[in-house]
């Protein structure tokens, strides 16, 4: 069912091909979740314009076959395509969502790197990350269960950033 449109005006606002792809991502979370919370941060070099080394950080998560990840998810040999199709902002979170839907232990075997590249560790640990994270008094981020009990929550579990 689609959503009402904005307030004085008409029209859904979620397309019927915007619709199937959220659910096919909803039935992929699981498996999603598993492997983001299994992901490993590498830290690489680049070049600057002044050919100076700069080191940055890139989120890495393992790789599977379209088939494994459907067999994980109970579908079969079939699968909705997640990442096929742009959906304006959605599409950033699809592209997150297919590349770590072919993430974890399966066929592949081998790693797929996610977003851009961090200027920090920390950076890195919170891109794509679906734990909670909070700010204690002192100003230290925390995370996981630290977070919970944190007085100033930056993010909740489960959730992804658009930006990542």
């Amino acid at each position: 069912a689609a959503a009402p449109g904005p307030a004085g005006g008409g029209g859904d606002l979620v397309a019927p091909d915007v619709e199937a792809w959220v659910l096919a991502l909803g039935r992929a979370w699981p498996l999603v979740r598993q492997l983001l919370l299994a992901k490993a941060l590498r830290q690489v070099s680049y070049q600057n314009a002044k050919r100076e080394m700069v080191p940055k950080w890139r989120v890495c998560v393992k790789t599977i076959g379209h088939a494994g990840a459907a067999a994980a998810r109970g579908q079969g040999g079939s699968q909705v395509a997640l990442g096929d199709q742009a959906f304006g902002e959605a599409a950033a979170a699809g592209a997150a969502a297919e590349a770590a839907a072919e993430a974890a232990a399966g066929e592949g075997g081998g790693e797929v790197v996610l977003g851009k590249p961090m200027w920090s560790e920390q950076d890195a640990r919170m891109s794509y990350s679906v734990e909670d994270w909070g700010v204690l008094e002192d100003g230290t981020v925390v995370s996981g269960a630290d977070a919970l009990a944190a007085p100033h929550r930056l993010k909740t579990a489960d959730t992804l950033c658009l930006d990542d």
